[in-house]
């Protein structure tokens, strides 16, 4: 299963309809992109679903409708098992950016977080899930994959939020708070921390 989020709401491509909410709607094509945003505005369902046995094909035929941009970003857990999260334009988030060439997933999400969060003494866990947003740039249409990571923060001598990426906070939030900030975070960002905390 394959989760794209499009206006925040989740695009499931999936082997069956068992895998999904009964709230969802069934969308029969991927290659009009129109039509799936013109469903997904309907304020009744949740999200959609598009049944395929090959949902990394599925997903490669989606692409097409964008231009494709690859990030990297990290969950970062300080030895009080407190986690790491950024308010970026109103909304809490999670340290990520673009992917440079020549640069390795891995080597972004370290870069990113540290540029963003003056956080910078890291090591890499594990890799989680990639999350798939859509979003509208310059009058073109936009598919970001991103790379997830959980790191471990190793020393922390404060915060450095990066005002020029429009960070106003940085934060360290235990299990808790986490759950209360995501009342204000964005869909894909709430189903990635939802599997962090399940660990």
């Amino acid at each position: 299963m394959i989760k794209v989020f499009i206006q925040d709401k989740p695009l499931i491509f999936c082997e069956s309809k068992e895998q999904v909410d009964a709230s969802f709607a069934p969308i029969e094509s991927i290659q009009t992109f129109d039509k799936i945003t013109f469903a997904l505005s309907d304020q009744n369902i949740k999200g959609a679903y598009f049944i395929t046995n090959d949902i990394k094909k599925a997903l490669a035929l989606f692409a097409k409708n964008f231009t494709v941009l690859e990030a990297a970003g990290g969950v970062v857990i300080n030895d009080e098992n407190k986690f790491l999260l950024i308010e970026r334009m109103g909304k809490w988030d999670i340290p990520k950016g673009k992917i440079e060439p020549i640069e390795s997933p891995k080597h972004a999400a370290l870069r990113e977080v540290c540029e963003e969060t003056g956080v910078c003494d890291l090591e890499i866990v594990e890799p989680l899930k990639e999350t798939y947003h859509t979003y509208v740039h310059k009058e073109k249409n936009i598919l970001k994959r991103t790379y997830w990571y959980i790191m471990e923060c190793n020393s922390f001598s404060g915060f450095k939020p990066q005002q020029e990426e429009q960070i106003t906070d940085a934060r360290w939030m235990n299990r808790e708070e986490v759950k209360e900030a995501m009342k204000n975070s964005y869909t894909s960002i709430v189903d990635l921390m939802e599997e962090v905390l399940k660990k």
